[in-house]
């Protein structure tokens, strides 16, 4: 996840947990824009099975009350080559 300025831009691969469960880790799969000029949201599946999928919002994942960043997957951070 890169922070430019204030804003933070969540990529594919970024890893977060739950605050109220850290153990229950989810990794970002694509963003999703939204029309009528809502804000971004992101699919995200559960690292585990049995790799649940979830629409939320940018605002939610970067509330740090809610949501913890762990990184980016290994694979993402390694690039495709």
């Amino acid at each position: 996840m890169a922070i430019i300025g204030a804003r933070s831009m969540i990529q594919a691969g970024d890893r977060f947990a739950r605050r109220d469960n850290p153990t229950l880790v989810w990794v970002v799969v694509a963003r999703i824009d939204l029309p009528w000029k809502l804000p971004a949201h992101f699919r995200i599946i559960q690292e585990q099975p049995p790799h649940r999928q979830i629409l939320i919002s940018e605002a939610a994942l970067l509330d740090r009350s809610l949501y913890a960043y762990l990184g980016r997957t290994q694979q993402e951070a390694d690039g495709p080559y």
